[in-house]
């Protein structure tokens, strides 16, 4: 019989405890106390890998996503452009009417080609309030030289403006040196020529409205242009006087800033001092001078529709506002195509027709109380602004208004509504 716990070749063998083998205290002891540690070091376990993910996470890189705002730029002359040429496109913030605008995002693409120029800003959209207002500018230089530029800076991303945007920029003026090759017969007919140094003529292209913050002091003129930020001499020819008389009568220290608005061209002319040229502002017709008004304001477009025009202007003729009466002012609603317009008396209520620049007003109904002078007269002549009326344009926040000849009508401001 072999004795229990010895193998059958004689070595000694623990015995394996059967299922039905009552284990002894001390197993019973190790095993209830391996079983109390597990659950706490598993805890601590996950505990330990949690912290290490969240830290990870903590040390990862925040990142916005960026956006942009893409658009085309063109312009209406068939002009190739200078080997130099560089184009720019800016978006910038433009809320505050009493600080420079602030520049979000800037490109430029050395030569860019014939148009349309293809261009896209990138943004960071955090860095957008839909509270404020932002656009966007172009241009085009070569050799230091303004060639094109946008007439206003187009609106985007807030208040229900688009990303994505079609700019047709305007001729600013052309190079000397591009003038000087120019032969006398590439002058238009009709058209007024001036010299630059030893250069063959030049032809002066069509007025157009200028808008900018004008200084006048010790017998130099300066307007700094509202939607370029250039600065350039003015002439004192054409229409200057008129602007000169209004300058003074409505600045209230020597060399203040006053914006103003007149019709007009940037053109070489030779230096006061010195040899060369430099471009110049020439004034053809003087429309306003805007006390009180900044270039942050005008440099976007106010909108035909919907905007409480303020009557500034009949003619060359200032509309004052009557005494205790309503303000002179104009709103066209593009709901129903519908106009309202008074002076001050009697409400006139119409239709109009809008295609392009072209506006016509149709037979209004008025009010019929009796207008006391001078509100009887204005009242007559703001009915045959709108008889005559086949034309609008707006620069900024400004309208003007013109008959089928384009002869100055009537002026407007646009103001915001509280």
């Amino acid at each position: 019989m072999i004795p229990e716990g010895e193998a059958i070749d004689g070595s000694s063998q623990k015995q394996t405890p059967s299922l039905f083998q009552r284990p002894d205290r001390d197993s019973i002891a190790l095993v209830d106390t391996n079983r109390g540690l597990e659950k706490p070091m598993r805890i601590r376990v996950i505990l330990h890998l949690i912290a290490i993910a969240l830290l990870f996470a903590i040390m990862r890189p925040v990142t916005s996503t960026a956006a942009e705002v893409t658009g085309t730029a063109s312009y209406r002359e068939r002009i190739t452009l200078p080997a130099d040429a560089v184009f720019e496109a800016t978006l910038e913030d433009i809320s505050r009417l009493d600080a420079p605008a602030v520049v979000i995002s800037r490109t430029e693409i050395p030569g860019p080609g014939q148009p349309p120029i293809a261009f896209a800003l990138a943004y960071d959209p955090a860095k957008i309030d839909q509270r404020f207002t932002y656009g966007v500018r172009t241009r085009i230089t070569a050799a230091g030289q303004l060639l094109f530029t946008s007439d206003t800076v187009h609106p985007v991303l807030t208040r229900g403006a688009p990303a994505a945007i079609a700019i047709t920029m305007r001729k600013v003026a052309e190079p000397a040196a591009e003038a000087a090759e120019k032969p006398a017969t590439d002058v238009p007919a009709g058209a007024t020529q001036g010299t630059s140094g030893d250069a063959q003529p030049a032809s002066t292209p069509q007025p157009q409205i200028l808008s900018g913050m004008f200084v006048y002091l010790a017998d130099a003129a300066r307007l700094t242009e509202c939607h370029t930020d250039r600065s350039y001499p003015v002439a004192m020819e054409g229409d200057f006087r008129r602007l000169e008389r209004a300058y003074l009568q409505s600045r209230r220290a020597p060399g203040q800033p006053l914006m103003v608005t007149f019709e007009g061209n940037l053109v070489e002319r030779p230096r006061m001092e010195g040899e060369g040229t430099e471009t110049t502002a020439v004034v053809e017709r003087f429309i306003n001078v805007w006390p009180g008004e900044l270039c942050e304001r005008n440099r976007a477009d106010a909108t035909l529709t919907n905007t409480y025009w303020r009557i500034v202007k009949f003619g060359d003729e200032l509309v004052p506002a009557a005494n205790r009466q309503r303000e002179p002012h104009m709103i066209l609603r593009d709901d129903g195509m519908r106009f309202n317009a008074t002076v001050g008396c009697n409400q006139m209520i119409g239709g109009y027709e809008v295609r392009g620049d072209e506006l016509k007003f149709k037979a209004a109904a008025s009010t019929m109380m009796a207008c006391l002078p001078p509100l009887d007269k204005l009242e007559q002549r703001l009915a045959e602004v709108l008889s005559k009326t086949r034309h609008w344009h707006i620069a900024g926040q400004f309208l003007e208004l013109s008959d089928a000849e384009g002869k100055h009508l009537a002026l407007f401001q646009s103001v915001y509504m509280r």
